[in-house]
Order: structure tokens, then C-alpha cells, then sequence
């Protein structure tokens, strides 16, 4: 059904095949829809949610038989009930591609926190095609980041770079599996620069592996992988601009710490990481009397997922709040925050240092 009103257009990009437009009057009641319909639902992201679930709708009813919009649009529904249902209708109307389908639907359920039920969709997608390398990556960031089962996180990311040995991503991710959960620091480093010599232009791992030398007191090398880094991707320069302001801290440069600090909050004013660069310039500058309001929500709003990227930066700043006199207001901030496993363990050691129970050094 076409409508005689005014139409919007819009064009599809970079493929002849999807050459044609789709056109949806102003009222957005009627649609004039076309045979290639079902390969370019996905690119009308920009399009309000009633819209979108329209040319849902239209495409089950003009196209039964095509997975392709379920599978594009789901990604631009608002809600992820909705976008789990068209990944479900794309699987079911399109059996052949459903280890593709089934490794976005771990990414959904990952996203949801329905990490059972992601783990399933992976290992569904991993059935289908055993020699799919994504959902093993996948399945490893899981395990990893939200399970916390690290040897079987090991096992899928070695599978991965099996299956694909000049894949650099599962490299990446393996080298901060051995740094923050299992202390192979030696591995760590062979992983992150094997990830950099498959892909030299793969500034997450360079960032990261500034972010590793960092740890390990080798600042030459840190700072040298952040400005790599930089130089192969401007957009990353909040994070990079960080590692280097943590680096200025340490060697006592004040004025250059404030200069990365300030860029870095340009690029990205809402991080948590910009945050703590905040609280950390401030307690260098002004002190930990002027600063030290900052800090409880803060952590209170920490993720867990963050802590083991900042742990470095932590004992800095942690470190300048004792040679302040700051423990002990600091044990009871992070005793505050104890109901949350993840500051647990700050909270303890802390609080063990604070009352002279703990060592002497603050590792």
C-alpha cells in the first residue's frame, strides 16, 4: 500500500544489491516496501523505536520466509526482550545461518546479564560450526569476565587462535586473562606483543600493553606503547592520555599530569577512569583534605569489571593517600563499599595497614 503524502528516503550504501530505497510515508502508516526489503531493515537505526518495529512487522508479513530482517533490525530495537525475539525468529526462520545468529544471541544474553543462558547460545553456536572462531572468543570473554572461570576462559581463547592463528583479538584477551587472573606475567607479555606483531595497527593492544609495562615499573616501555598508540588511532587518546598522566604522577610531574588529565576528560568526560584521574590530579595538587569527598560515590559506582584494568593506578593513588595520613579515613570509605565483592579485599587490606596490622608496603 502506498500513501500519496510526502516520503521520506533513504538510501542504502555500498552494495549494488541494495541499491534500492525503502520509502515510508510522513504519517508512517502506510509503507511502500521493496523485494530487496529484507537486506537493508537493519540500517534504519536513526529511525524512531514505533517505526522500526513497523518495518518489523511489514518484513514478517511481506517475507516470511527471510531471516535478514530479524537478524539486522534486532540490533537497533530498544529493548532487549524485543531484540532477543527477532534473533529467535531469525534462527528459526533461517536454520543454515544460526551459529552466526546464535553467537549475537550470546552477545544479547552477555549484555543482559543472562550469562546461563549466553553460555548456551555460544555453545549452540560452537556445535553448529565447530571452526567459528567468534563464538569461542566469546565464550571466553564470559568465562572471564562475568564467571570467573578462568582455566576454561584459557582453554577457549587457545581454541580460538587454533582455529585461527592470525586472529590477534583472542591474543589480547588471553594476555589480560594470564596479567589479572592468573599472575603469568611472562605469558601475559609474549600474548600482548603477539596480538601487536598480527596486527600491527591494533592500538587496544598497545594501549594495553602500556598499561602492563606500567604495572611492571618499566615506564620507558609504557610510555613508548602509549604513544604507539596514539599515533595509530587519535580516537584512543583519553585512554592513552590517561597511562600518561598516571606516569607524570609517578615521576612527580604535576604540570604534564594536568595536561593529559584535561585531554582525557575531553575525549570522554563519563568514564570511570576519568574519574579517578580527577580524584587522583586533585589529591596531588590540593591534597587529600581538599579531595577525599570524591572519592565514596565513586566507588560505590565502580563496576567489578573495571577494577583489574586500574589495579596499577589503585596502588598509586592509594599510596599518595597514606604518605598523606589518609588511611585510615580511606579503610572506612572502602569499608563503606565492602557489600561489594570486588572491594572486598581492598577494604581488608587497607583497613589491616590503617590500624598496623597489615605490612608495611602497600602491593
Amino acid at each position: 500500500v502506498t500513501s500519496k503524502s510526502r516520503w521520506s528516503r533513504f538510501k542504502i550504501e555500498e552494495s549494488e544489491e541494495l541499491s534500492a530505497s525503502f520509502s515510508v510515508s510522513d504519517d508512517r502508516l502506510t509503507l511502500d516496501v521493496s523485494k530487496s526489503m529484507k537486506y537493508f531493515c537493519g540500517l534504519f537505526s536513526e529511525v524512531d523505536l514505533d517505526w522500526r518495529k513497523l518495518v518489523l512487522s511489514k518484513a514478517d508479513q511481506l517475507n516470511a520466509e527471510g531471516a535478514a530482517p530479524f537478524d539486522n533490525l534486532n540490533q537497533h530495537l530498544d529493548h532487549g526482550a524485543e531484540q532477543e525475539q527477532a534473533y529467535l525468529k531469525a534462527i528459526e526462520l533461517n536454520p543454515k545461518g544460526a551459529a552466526c545468529l546464535s553467537d549475537a544471541l550470546g552477545d544479547l544474553y552477555r549484555d543482559m546479564n543472562r550469562y546461563a543462558e549466553a553460555e548456551q547460545a555460544y555453545l549452540k553456536a560452537i556445535q553448529l560450526d565447530p571452526k567459528f572462531v567468534t563464538p569461542h572468543n566469546g565464550l571466553a570473554a564470559l568465562y572471564q569476565d562475568n564467571m570467573e572461570r578462568y582455566a576454561e576462559a584459557e582453554q577457549a581463547y587457545l581454541k580460538a587462535i587454533q582455529i585461527d592463528s592470525k586472529y590477534a583479538t583472542p591474543h589480547c584477551r588471553l594476555a589480560q586473562l594470564y596479567e589479572f587472573h592468573m599472575e603469568r606475567y611472562a605469558e601475559a607479555e609474549q600474548e600482548y606483543l603477539r596480538a601487536i606483531q598480527l596486527d600491527p595497527n591494533y592500538a587496544t593492544a598497545l594501549v594495553e600493553l602500556g598499561r602492563f609495562y606500567d604495572g611492571m615499573e618499566r615506564y620507558t616501555e609504557a610510555e613508548q606503547a602509549y604513544l604507539k598508540a596514539i599515533q595509530l588511532d587519535p580516537k584512543r587518546i583519553g585512554g592513552v592520555n590517561l597511562g600518561l598522566m598516571w606516569l607524570c604522577l609517578r615521576k612527580g610531574d604535576l604540570v604534564e599530569a594536568q595536561r593529559h588529565a584535561q585531554e582525557a576528560i575531553a575525549a570522554d568526560s563519563s568514564h570511570p577512569r576519568v574519574g579517578l584521574a580527577k580524584i587522583a590530579v586533585a589529591t596531588w595538587t590540593t591534597g587529600w583534605d581538599a579531595t577525599r569527598s570524591l572519592l565514596p560515590d565513586w566507588l560505590a559506582n565502580c563496576a567489578a569489571w573495571f577494577i583489574p584494568l586500574i589495579r596499577n593506578w589503585l596502588l598509586v593513588l592509594f599510596r599518595k593517600i597514606r604518605d598523606q595520613g589518609g588511611l585510615v579515613v580511606l579503610a572506612e570509605m572502602l569499608r563503606a563499599v565492602e557489600d561489594r565483592a570486588w572491594w572486598k579485599p581492598w577494604s581488608e587490606a587497607i583497613s589491616a595497614l590503617a590500624s598496623g596490622k597489615g605490612p608495611e608496603g602497600l602491593t
